[in-house]
């Protein structure tokens, strides 16, 4: 209900255009019973009925409805569709705070569920759950409230029963199993979702192992899930409309039976109780009493949908209310950015951090410092905690233990945008949108010019593979499908060099280049670490050869830390060691 704050006026206006057009369509069917009745009983003198002002007053209710039916539709979904914006938005603005944290080892697919369909889901409650049950309240009271007067306790008895027995007792039939089904049937569709995205982004491994039967069968298996949570509801659902259908039989059956009695012991004969006012209240309460269930059938309707927008806003809500691993902090405003990128180095001092969920620490007690102005090269086997301490100086993830600062200052201390604007990492894992190159780069710069662009497209060897600056408009595809992997990696570098941040951490930015392409690249990551603080993560040797100090890591921790003459020199040294493997 909080979101819906900001277009509350049109959700007043839905909800007050509701409630006259239902009262309005009871007064079409009970004017039109009124009609017909004096027609029958004033045959023998029917100038007593004003037929064309009747017919009047009739066209005119019709009119009024039709406009208000149109405004309630209109309004109603105008705040569903802006809510459910709003609702996307709420989403990204949790997640992304959270994320690498909230996202990394997650399942994309169940992600993208949750985001698209569960938020979609949330519609029925939007646009038809919450003016649809404040006038399911407000019209049963206002049509009995008319005839407390008119008709026998007796018969209002039976109103107000039939009344209560559809907008509160059908629709809670069944209403906890059909909970738990509903969350069935959602965590199963995420699950159809995830396999359906690992097997289009896998679909050439699945082709090339022959595994396309299995992928299938596997697929068929959690669709089954899903259809038998849905079989689940339709019962539920089923068993909820033969109540509803045989309460309003026997609700009308009852009235009827006692509502003759009632209005024969008024008088001997029709014509004297119309003229009492017997028969007209009956015949007219008999028609308002119909006319109403349909404002109630819309509770039953919408019941079972209604669980599964519960369940996918519970899904939601999951993301929305989880906490930040970092703490999304605003602007620090005693912080001095263009200062602090004069002497932006970094510093981490007996650091430790743990992922979560896992027993080991990722670092371990580590110490170093890397000047502003440097290069420092960190070398290790897969696993020793080189890609970790690029994430902690990002503030992707805050230490367990120990300090972190950049330019002097604790990372803690740090806006995540500010922090950023000083700090930028060249990922092993870059991740290209389905757009132009162009527009790729500009993820760094948005108002970088086309000179800009292709000054450093120049500087990371991509302007061969481009021929000319119309280059920059090519696709990459889904998930830069359309670049080879080495490509890629130069890309990502380009993004850094637009991001002109004075530090700049490559992770393994070399790993999918040729030698000669290599050799190209190191000598602008030389060129650029004259006036940038580099911290180059690496296997091979090569890569970080001309750097100022080395850091060899190993199971979380730094196990030597030189120069590379230095370590070189160092009889029996780990740093020799992966020298001759060049791993």
């Amino acid at each position: 209900m909080a979101i819906v704050q900001p277009v509350k006026v049109p959700l007043i206006l839905s909800t007050i255009c509701r409630y006259i057009a239902l009262l309005a369509g009871i007064m079409q069917l009970a004017l039109s019973g009124w009609i017909l009745g004096t027609l029958f009983l004033h045959r023998q003198n029917r100038e007593a009925l004003d037929l064309k002002a009747a017919l009047i007053g009739l066209v005119i209710v019709s009119v009024i409805r039709a406009v208000l039916r149109y405004l309630e539709q209109y309004a109603g979904h105008y705040v569903a569709f802006k809510s459910l914006a709003y609702l996307r938005t709420l989403v990204f603005d949790r997640l992304e705070p959270q994320a690498p944290a909230a996202t990394d080892g997650k399942k994309s697919g169940d992600l993208i569920a949750r985001v698209t369909r569960d938020v979609d889901r949330v519609e029925v409650f939007f646009a038809h759950t919450i003016a649809p049950v404040t006038t399911a309240v407000l019209i049963p009271i206002t049509v009995v409230a008319i005839f407390w007067n008119q008709l026998p306790p007796p018969l209002l008895i039976i109103m107000a029963s039939s009344f209560l027995i559809l907008g509160l007792v059908v629709p809670n039939i069944g209403a906890k199993q059909g909970s738990r089904d509903a969350k069935v049937i959602r965590e199963q569709r995420g699950l159809v979702a995830q396999h359906l995205v690992d097997s289009m982004q896998g679909i050439g491994e699945v082709l090339g192992f022959r595994a396309t039967q299995a992928r299938q069968d596997e697929l068929e298996s959690a669709t089954a899930g899903v259809s038998a949570g849905l079989q689940r509801l339709g019962y539920r659902l089923a068993n909820r409309r033969t109540v509803s259908a045989l309460s309003r039989v026997v609700a009308m059956a009852l009235f009827i039976a006692y509502g003759i009695h009632w209005f024969l012991n008024e008088s001997h004969n029709a014509e004297a109780a119309w003229n009492s006012g017997a028969l007209g209240a009956l015949l007219v309460g008999l028609l308002s009493m119909f006319a109403t269930w349909p404002a109630l059938l819309e509770i039953e309707e919408a019941a079972a949908d209604l669980d599964q927008a519960f369940v996918s806003a519970e899904r939601l809500f999951s993301i929305i209310d989880a906490e930040p691993v970092v703490p999304n902090r605003a602007d620090n405003p005693a912080l001095n950015l263009t200062e602090l990128k004069s002497r932006a180095g970094i510093r981490f001092q007996n650091v430790k951090f743990t992922y979560p969920g896992r027993l080991n620490a990722a670092v371990d007690d580590v110490t170093f410092e890397v000047a502003p102005g440097s290069f420092t090269g960190i070398v290790g086997a897969s696993g020793s905690g080189k890609s970790t301490i690029a994430a902690l100086a990002l503030q992707f993830w805050l230490p367990d233990s120990g300090t972190i600062e950049v330019a002097g200052v604790d990372i803690r201390d740090f806006s995540g945008r500010q922090l950023r604007n000083l700090v930028t990492i060249v990922s092993q894992r870059t991740y290209l949108f389905n757009d132009t190159l162009a527009a790729n780069l500009r993820l760094a710069n948005p108002h970088a010019t086309d000179d800009q662009l292709w000054h450093v497209c120049q500087q990371v060897l991509l302007d061969d593979w481009l021929g000319d600056r119309s280059g920059l408009q090519r696709f990459m595809g889904e998930g830069g499908e359309e670049v080879s992997g080495g490509q890629r990696q130069r890309i990502a570098l380009a993004r850094a060099l637009l991001r002109e941040t004075p530090i700049i951490v490559l992770d393994e930015i070399t790993s999918q280049l040729d030698s000669a392409t290599e050799a190209g690249i190191l000598q602008t990551v030389a060129k650029i670490s004259e006036h940038k603080t580099i911290i180059s993560i690496a296997h091979r040797i090569k890569t970080v050869s001309m750097a100022d100090q080395i850091l060899v890591m190993d199971r979380g921790q730094i196990l030597e830390q030189g120069a590379p003459a230095q370590l070189l020199a160092t009889p029996g040294s780990m740093f020799n060691s992966l020298s001759l493997r060049d791993i």
